[in-house]
């Protein structure tokens, strides 16, 4: 491997190992570190951090380690953000994996091969390691991997070009009743206005403190510049964090959980076209991002309500 990898971890220190016990099989030469703090009123959390830390830093191979850790807790979006902003300060790529995702050997081979081949290429953001599609949906691809509207997050890399830029904040974004401004854009991106709802209201959400999430910003910011993700045709990360720990993964009935991580074929077989892929994301939006569509007047009603707490 040449490209560095970014660890972020938390409080769990089992999933935290057999992370790096996957990471060893790859043995990427730099590991940053990114860690968040103790929350104070979660009793028993800096032991649950150190053990963290610990195993993170337990690496059997010749490695630089960087660590960035917080002895306060800064919250799941801007410890990410910031961490991984410092990595792209020094490096021009990233490798990310996170506390509870186990990633096949040729995941970083992939990650590799993807980053090289469109550095250049402002129309890519993101190179994902999850084909949920594909792994649940029994959707088969004619070629190694696609193009999606959805950059998934559960073992994926970037560029710094890609990420400079990005504010977690969303600073562009209308709060409250005005967020509904937003509708048209994501109506025209999405092709549907009950899932342009769905993450209107997310982001809300977000914005006032009843998500902690820079993921669902780093989506915004994606659609707003129109780029895509690489999207493989087979499943090489396994979410194992689902479950009463996890911080956005709660339900470990969730058909994505505790995916199988699967090796790639080789040689890599490109697509004919840099264009999202229509099949993939509709399965996407239909499966994971937008429910039962007589959800929709119910959301709608919700998110009036976040409006009104809004007070803007």
């Amino acid at each position: 491997m040449q490209s560095a990898v970014a660890l972020i971890i938390f409080n769990r220190p089992d999933t935290t190992a057999r992370v790096v016990a996957a990471l060893s099989q790859a043995r990427p030469p730099t590991i940053h570190i990114i860690a968040d703090g103790p929350r104070p009123h979660k009793l028993g959390e800096d032991v649950l951090c150190a053990r963290a830390r610990a195993a993170a830093e337990n690496i059997d191979w010749p490695c630089r380690i960087v660590k960035h850790y917080s002895d306060t807790n800064l919250g799941c979006q801007q410890r990410v953000f910031t961490g991984i902003s410092a990595v792209l300060a020094e490096h021009d790529r990233v490798i990310v994996v996170e506390d509870d995702c186990v990633a096949h050997p040729d995941f970083f081979r992939f990650c590799e091969e993807m980053l090289e081949t469109y550095k250049d290429d402002p129309r890519i953001s993101v190179v994902s390691g999850d084909s949920f599609a594909c792994a649940t949906g029994g959707l088969q691809l004619d070629s190694s991997y696609v193009f999606s509207r959805y950059p998934h997050i559960w073992g994926w890399a970037t560029w710094a070009r890609a990420w400079n830029g990005f504010d977690p904040k969303l600073p562009w974004w209308n709060r409250g009743y005005r967020g509904l401004a937003e509708l048209p854009r994501l109506i025209r991106h999405t092709g549907s206005f009950h899932e342009a709802l769905y993450w209107c209201m997310l982001i809300e959400m977000n914005f006032q403190g009843r998500l902690n999430s820079w993921g669902l910003p780093w989506v915004m910011y994606n659609w707003r510049s129109g780029s895509l993700a690489i999207y493989p045709a087979v499943n090489m990360v396994s979410n194992i964090g689902f479950g009463a720990q996890a911080t956005h993964t709660g339900a470990a009935t969730d058909p994505v959980a505790n995916l199988p991580a699967m090796a790639m074929p080789w040689p890599l077989r490109a697509p004919s076209a840099v264009a999202a892929d229509a099949t993939i994301d509709d399965w996407t939006a239909r499966t994971l991002y937008s429910g039962p569509r007589r959800r929709c007047w119910r959301r709608l009603r919700r998110y009036l309500k976040l409006g009104r707490r809004a007070n803007v």
